[in-house]
C-alpha cells in the first residue's frame, strides 16, 4: 500500500492498454495489473481503468504525445476526453528505440538483494505478476524490426498495444 503507483496507457478504438506499476523502496518496478481490451470509446475506457484501478493511489498516469491530436469529428483531443471522465494522463516520450532500450535494461538481470531476506540474487529491476498475462504473452513472441535491431516489429499490430504501454512506462 505504501509503495508509488503508476499506470501507462496505450489507446485506440482497436485496443485500450493499460499497466499499473509500483515501485518498491528499492527502487525495484512490478508491473501488477493490466487492461487489454478493444472497441472500447474512450468514455468507456476511463469506466474500465477505474474499475481495474478500484482504490489503488496512482501518482501518474503515462501516456504518448499522439493522445494530444484534435479529432476531427469535434476538435477535441484524446486527452481532454479522459481528463473529463476522470483520468488524468501525464505525457511521455514516445521515442521507440529509446523505450525499447529502458525496458531491456530493465529486465536484464541484475545481482540484487532480497528486499526481505537480505541474500543476494539475480533478478531483473522490472517484474512482471502472473495475472498480467497478455503481456507475458506478448512479450515472449514479439520479433525485433527487421530494419533496425535496437526496435522491436510493429506487426503483427495487435501484440503492440501492451508492449507500447510497457514502454511508455
Amino acid at each position: 500500500q505504501t509503495w508509488t503507483k503508476y499506470r501507462s496507457i496505450d489507446y485506440g478504438l482497436d485496443m485500450t492498454a493499460v499497466l499499473w506499476h509500483a515501485v518498491a523502496p528499492n527502487n525495484d518496478v512490478y508491473t501488477y495489473k493490466e487492461l487489454h481490451e478493444s472497441n472500447l470509446i474512450i468514455s468507456e475506457a476511463a469506466k474500465r481503468i477505474k474499475e481495474i484501478n478500484g482504490l489503488d493511489k496512482i501518482v501518474v498516469t503515462y501516456y504518448p504525445a499522439d493522445l494530444d491530436a484534435r479529432q476531427k469529428v469535434d476538435g477535441v483531443t484524446v486527452y481532454e476526453t479522459f481528463k473529463k471522465n476522470g483520468i488524468y494522463l501525464h505525457p511521455t516520450s514516445n521515442k521507440r528505440i529509446q523505450g525499447w532500450l529502458a525496458v531491456k535494461e530493465a529486465i536484464k538481470l541484475n545481482d540484487s538483494r532480497n528486499i526481505i531476506t537480505g541474500e543476494e540474487e539475480k533478478k531483473p529491476k522490472l517484474m512482471v505478476f502472473s495475472n498480467c498475462i497478455t503481456l507475458i504473452k506478448n512479450i515472449q513472441i514479439v520479433k525485433g524490426s527487421e530494419n533496425d535491431p535496437n526496435d522491436v516489429a510493429n506487426k503483427p499490430h495487435e501484440l503492440t498495444h501492451i508492449l507500447d504501454a510497457l514502454r511508455y512506462y
